[in-house]
Order: structure tokens, then C-alpha cells, then sequence
């Protein structure tokens, strides 16, 4: 780019660009600040799940000894083998936390 130069104009030697190394050591420069990323606040949880086995205290007990074996539940975490009321029936329960997302 061109300009034309005026014969009277005199030249200047004062720039108007900031010199990093020049700048005064008390005037730190400033970023703006980040902050984390909003999330909702419930992205991940537990969510209860509730199982009841009904039956005999036999078949009862083959299907917690079975999902043991599945690795789904310590028979320890059944309850203990509830009277329904009726002639050889009971019930168990197993209340288990997964994650939902």
C-alpha cells in the first residue's frame, strides 16, 4: 500500500503498538476466567428395582441359588422367606440399586 508523502510533514517515531517486553511488570494481563461446564443435576443416579419371588420355599430358594450363580445377587441379600398365607407358598424380596442414566 501506498501513501503519498507530504514535504512539509515530519516523521514520527512514536508507534502506537505495545511492546509485550515493555509493559510495565504492575499491569498484569488479564484472561477471562473459565468456569466448568453446567451439567444437570442429576446426569447419573440409582434407581431402585424391587424383585419378588413367589412359590414354594424350594422353587423359592432354586431361584436365588440360580441368579447367584448369574452373578446377579448374594442369596444374603434376599429377604428371608415370607409366609404369603397360603398352603406352602412363600415370598422373597431383593431390592437392588442400579444406575440409570
Amino acid at each position: 500500500m501506498f501513501t503519498t508523502v507530504t514535504p512539509d510533514a515530519a516523521a514520527s517515531t512514536h508507534s502506537t503498538a505495545v511492546n509485550k517486553s515493555t509493559a510495565t511488570q504492575t499491569d498484569p494481563i488479564t484472561e477471562p476466567e473459565i468456569s466448568p461446564p453446567k451439567l444437570p443435576p442429576h446426569d447419573f443416579s440409582e434407581a431402585n428395582i424391587r424383585h419378588l419371588l413367589f412359590g414354594t420355599p424350594a422353587a423359592v430358594q432354586q431361584t436365588v441359588h440360580n441368579l447367584h450363580s448369574r452373578g446377579y445377587a448374594e442369596p444374603n441379600d434376599w429377604s428371608p422367606a415370607i409366609s404369603t398365607g397360603r398352603a406352602n407358598k412363600v415370598m422373597k424380596v431383593l431390592v437392588k440399586r442400579l444406575p440409570v442414566s
